[in-house]
């Protein structure tokens, strides 16, 4: 019989310590007559308690395997419906992109607008003695003001929607530059956000970018020669070998950028910050730099810097030029830093 209650044995804490088994073998002889029988008793030690946690183990395996499945499987889909997800998405913003593109392909070859700019700068040539008459219509200059309005406004939101879409945002500033949309229509790209985008070796010469986010952007090479900059954000952009001559970066930020062989003659830089920059054979000709920030420049290597020139400018730990008398930390505690 089971017992009902626990023991205590050698074999572990268990159950059915008192069950017994009783077996009898019987032997005959060749007429069927028994000639001998031989009685065994078996006791059964029972049931170990881990023996029956044994016994508990595998339905509990096969749940935390069962768990374990479902987990990787509930991961696996969540990880299908984010790329799913993300490729929608980024259809979605090629299709925007394109449509942009399509629009103001369209708006340029329905309204005739390089056409009609095209008289209006002859028209100007006209008025300096140097050309024929050119008769440009009012409507031809209300239907050119307003579509510039309108590309500007649709060129501003794409931006926006591309905020941290920085290919996107370079197809856009190369699609505008080939389009000759900023260059003959004049566009003004004030407050746009340029940031991170590729502009390496672009043309934005006479550029509008007034209050533009252009931190970060690779202008290796670039051409903002007479570019209107002025409280632009240009920091930490690469600015390698750019073209600045004659452009207007009052009250820009250029701290952290890379100025490595990039031209400023005749540049207007007054108020601008160019801390810690990275200066070398830079060229400052006939630039303006009354009250720029200067706060950890290294201007060691820079070329037309007389201290002259940099009478009026902020110092603070600025590595001036060799022959350079002034005191590179004389205005730390105007900039607020500790010397």
């Amino acid at each position: 019989m089971w017992g009902s209650q626990p023991y205590l044995w050698p074999g572990g804490l268990g159950f059915g310590k008192e069950q017994s088994v009783t077996t009898i073998s019987i032997e005959r002889d060749k007429q069927g007559n028994i000639t001998k029988s031989i009685e065994t008793t078996k006791n059964d030690d029972g049931k170990t308690l881990w023996d029956l946690l044994s016994l508990l183990g595998v339905p509990l395996s096969l749940a935390v395997l069962g768990y374990w499945l479902q987990q990787l499987q509930q991961k696996r889909t969540e990880e299908v419906t984010r790329e799913q997800r993300e490729l929608a998405e980024e259809e979605t913003r090629e299709e925007v992109l394109q449509g942009y593109f399509d629009r103001l392909a369209m708006l340029l070859v329905d309204k005739n607008l390089v056409a009609i700019v095209t008289k209006v700068n002859a028209m100007k040539i006209q008025e300096t003695g140097g050309q024929p008459p050119v008769q440009v219509t009012t409507e031809d200059q209300e239907l050119l003001d307003s579509a510039v309005e309108v590309i500007r406004a649709r060129t501003l939101s794409i931006l926006r929607r591309f905020q941290n879409d920085s290919a996107r945002k370079t197809s856009v500033v190369h699609f505008l530059i080939e389009a000759d949309i900023i260059s003959k229509l004049k566009l003004s790209l004030r407050g746009a956000d340029f940031s991170h985008a590729n502009l390496n070796g672009a043309n934005l010469n006479g550029a509008d970018l007034r209050s533009a986010n252009l931190s970060g952007a690779d202008l290796r090479g670039a051409n903002l020669g007479a570019a209107s900059l002025a409280a632009a954000n240009l920091s930490h952009a690469n600015l390698e070998n750019a073209n600045f001559n004659y452009a207007n970066l009052s009250g820009a930020d250029l701290s952290g950028a890379d100025l490595s062989f990039t031209t400023f003659q005749g540049a207007n830089l007054g108020f601008a910050n160019l801390s810690f920059t990275k200066v070398r054979s830079t060229t400052f000709q006939g630039a303006k730099l009354g009250f720029a920030n200067l706060h950890g420049a290294d201007l060691d290597n820079s070329s037309y810097l007389s201290d002259t020139k940099l009478e009026g400018t902020k110092l603070c730990r600025t590595t001036l030029p060799v022959d350079s008398k002034l005191d590179p930390d004389r205005d730390c505690k105007e900039l607020g830093v500790e010397e």
